[in-house]
């Protein structure tokens, strides 16, 4: 989602394929690093992981740029879910609805059909 910039309709979902970490052997982060070590800091997570968090929450301020907006953001990465750092990340994101499943989708694009019941899940209930 990074250089997007929509309001509306112009942008409702964003989908996030991987987290962003700096290359460790840039110059600049590998002297940021190191200092943060010789501090006794702990650089890949003081480092690294603060700003791949900061990275991750502008990309969701993408998506909803006023009270209007509606949108769904869909982390695709298996960290978030499988590592415990995963759980920095979704800390780090303001206080949204998650969810695991696709059933929101439709409460989220199609609010309207919803409220008429023209979508149903598997079970025939409403999403």
């Amino acid at each position: 989602m990074k250089g997007l910039d929509g309001q509306g309709e112009a942008l409702s979902c964003g989908l996030v394929d991987r987290l962003h970490f700096a290359v460790p052997s840039d110059q600049v982060v590998a002297a940021r690093m190191k200092a943060i070590e010789k501090g006794g800091g702990k650089p890949f997570f003081d480092c690294q992981v603060s700003k791949a968090v900061r990275t991750l929450k502008h990309g969701f301020g993408r998506l909803v740029r006023s009270l209007e907006d509606r949108g769904a953001s869909v982390l695709l990465n298996p960290l978030i879910q499988t590592k415990r750092l995963g759980r920095t990340f979704l800390d780090g994101l303001p206080p949204l609805s998650r969810n695991r499943s696709d059933s929101m989708c439709g409460e989220v694009f199609y609010p309207t059909a919803l409220e008429a019941g023209s979508f149903s899940d598997a079970e025939g209930g409403k999403n």
